[in-house]
């Protein structure tokens, strides 16, 4: 859990996977073949329960993943509930929430969010940008797919609440070219979020602008890297 998202009692969820991806993920459980093609019959499977499986505070969830293309059901879920709450705090508190949490960075420098936050928000740099790197070059790792394909709001919502803490204006979410799909569902979001004034001018009715960008990535595993990635974004070479 977290501040801004435990207290809600929304359900971490892992949503409608393609069937590449969920082939992928019986390989590496160890599982020897799937014969089964809907998600809602994989409760069975307790190896890859984290595609079926929901807790809150410990107790199992009955209900369906959400349709990530279906942001009415994302608020019903809980969405940018976190957000409402962000905006209600200064910068300050945000990122003391963020940084008590110890939340931190799934690299494999394992650097505390709440001090990357910190350090934008204290840049005399302006206008402030956002990068979110959704690249995930590394062989084998689709951690942050699920999260793109099956919660894309719950992305959008973490950025938003990022650019509010950081002062920042702006936002890029750089997917990697091999995820199609995690690049047309958050596209999507982004686009559903923007028509219900969440993302844009004015976020949620209050004074402070905060709009996203998506970027497919350069398909070169050397974007995965911070200032490769900066290059890519910047059409450079």
């Amino acid at each position: 859990g977290g501040e801004f998202g435990a207290t809600t009692g929304r359900p971490r969820r892992c949503g409608w996977l393609d069937l590449p991806a969920l082939r992928m993920g019986v390989r590496l459980s160890g599982m020897q073949s799937l014969a089964l093609t809907k998600l809602d019959v994989l409760a069975e499977l307790p190896e890859i329960a984290v595609c079926v499986a929901y807790k809150v505070d410990g107790k199992e969830l009955d209900e369906p993943p959400i349709d990530p293309d279906d942001i009415d059901e994302s608020i019903a879920s809980g969405a940018y509930a976190g957000l409402e709450k962000a905006l209600g705090m200064t910068q300050e508190e945000v990122i003391a929430a963020v940084t008590s949490s110890r939340l931190r960075g799934r690299s494999g420098s394992d650097f505390p969010t709440g001090r990357k936050w910190d350090f934008l928000r204290t840049s005399a740099t302006t206008p402030r940008t956002m990068v979110c790197n959704a690249d995930e070059g590394d062989s084998g790792a689709w951690v942050n797919r699920l999260t793109l394909e099956s919660d894309p709001h719950a992305l959008i919502e973490g950025m938003i609440i990022g650019g509010w803490a950081t002062g920042a204006v702006r936002g890029y979410i750089y997917i990697r070219e091999e995820y199609p799909l995690a690049n047309e569902r958050v596209v999507r979001a982004v686009e559903q979020a923007r028509e219900r004034g969440i993302l844009g001018e004015k976020v949620l009715g209050r004074d402070f602008s905060f709009d996203l960008k998506v970027v497919r990535g350069a398909g070169s595993y050397v974007c995965g890297e911070e200032t490769g990635l900066i290059a890519s974004l910047e059409d450079s070479r």
